[in-house]
């Protein structure tokens, strides 16, 4: 087992241990971007004061989800987009989680867990006591590009961490909600509100 992974199963055990309850928001914007793309950028946040976001196990789903893979270098997080122009390419085109890693020393990346395809995005990571994306009360941790016309089909679930408490919360979702529901963010058993989102 990699030393990241053991990490960040103690991070995991750490918040599923926790009886603290937090507030957390997801909340997403969208643009046009070109080339007949819509960019769907996505915000997370914790309405609790000095409570804040430590990591993420998320997996993004589309019928079809833009990718720019420079030189056939993986764009999962920003660790490669410095080499899109010469490649030819746009990073705001591109399906990715919005950190650089900067080689493990900001961003802790679970073992196997970063995928990118056609129709996905997903990894489970955490910051570092070091990172330069120090904790924060609100964070944009993504964005997602899809075909202009199949905003309906994207989906999103997964796990956002408190740091400081150890407090997880599952949360889902789709773009664009459906009018009669909010997005369901599920907390260790508590039902938790939905912000207001505007689009682009």
């Amino acid at each position: 087992m990699s030393k990241t992974t053991l990490l960040l199963l103690v991070v995991v055990a750490l918040m599923v241990s926790s009886n603290v309850l937090a507030d957390v928001t997801i909340g997403f914007v969208s643009d046009d971007v070109g080339s007949g793309l819509k960019r769907f950028t996505f915000t997370a946040t914790s309405t609790v004061p000095n409570q804040f976001i430590g990591g993420f196990d998320m997996t993004f789903t589309a019928s079809s989800m833009s990718q720019q893979n420079p030189f056939g270098l993986p764009t999962v997080f920003q660790d490669n987009n410095g080499q899109m122009a010469a490649a030819g390419l746009d990073a705001n085109k591109d399906s990715q989680f919005l950190y650089d890693t900067g080689g493990g020393a900001d961003i802790l990346v679970a073992s196997g867990t970063a995928v990118e395809n056609a129709t996905t995005l997903s990894a489970a990571f955490v910051f570092t006591a070091s990172s330069v994306y120090a904790p924060a009360q609100s964070t944009t941790f993504a964005q997602i590009v899809v075909p202009g016309g199949t905003e309906n089909s994207i989906d999103w679930s997964g796990v956002v961490s408190i740091a400081n408490t150890g407090v997880i919360y599952e949360v889902s979702g789709q773009t664009p909600e459906p009018a009669t529901l909010g997005l369901l963010c599920l907390a260790l058993g508590a039902l938790c509100r939905r912000p207001t989102r505007g689009e682009g």
